[in-house]
């Protein structure tokens, strides 16, 4: 009876994902990322950065390790920003197959995560943009705002230095 729960549950999920594995009997318990790609085997993934946000949330929360993200160019400077402020020990990006992607080493204080939070403040349905004159310090100066400048992506504290503005891509504390 659980499996026939499991199962519907399966189907609604690949129905909204328009999963064809799933459609077509090809999809098994064990297949990760199967409702993520096309035919191609190409993501669909609209926002990889809120994918990356939440891994990370959900694996500290569950108290993993490790945590597996898939990769592109602003998601590893992201990664790097938060590897330099303390917030994760160390990440390692790797192919697995041709899919880019990146393993990342959680870090604890006391066995608790140090990551508390994280809030993706710009979405693909919701731009947000700030000019260097509204740059706030994120909750007081305990967490970190991170942007995408035209110089780059950097912390909240880094773009008021160099005064300039940019998208408000997430809050982490």
């Amino acid at each position: 009876m659980q499996d026939a729960h499991y199962a519907a549950g399966l189907m609604l999920l690949c129905g909204a994902l328009k999963c064809a594995g799933f459609a077509l009997g090809k999809w098994r318990p064990g297949d990760r990322f199967l409702a993520l790609q096309n035919h191609h085997g190409r993501y669909n993934m609209s926002d990889l950065i809120a994918d990356c946000l939440t891994r990370i949330r959900n694996a500290q929360r569950a108290g993993h390790e490790q945590v597996e993200i898939v990769a592109n160019g602003i998601v590893e400077k992201i990664l790097k920003i938060l590897k330099e402020e303390g917030f994760i020990q160390e990440f390692i990006p790797y192919k697995d197959g041709n899919r880019p992607m990146i393993k990342v080493d959680l870090r604890y204080h006391k066995n608790k995560p140090v990551i508390r939070g994280v809030d993706r403040v710009s979405k693909p349905s919701r731009r947000v943009y700030q000019g260097s004159s509204e740059i706030s310090p994120a909750l007081n100066n305990i967490g970190l705002n991170i942007y995408s400048t035209s110089r780059g992506v950097m912390t909240g504290k880094d773009a008021k230095l160099q005064n300039i503005g940019g998208e408000f891509i997430c809050k982490v504390w």
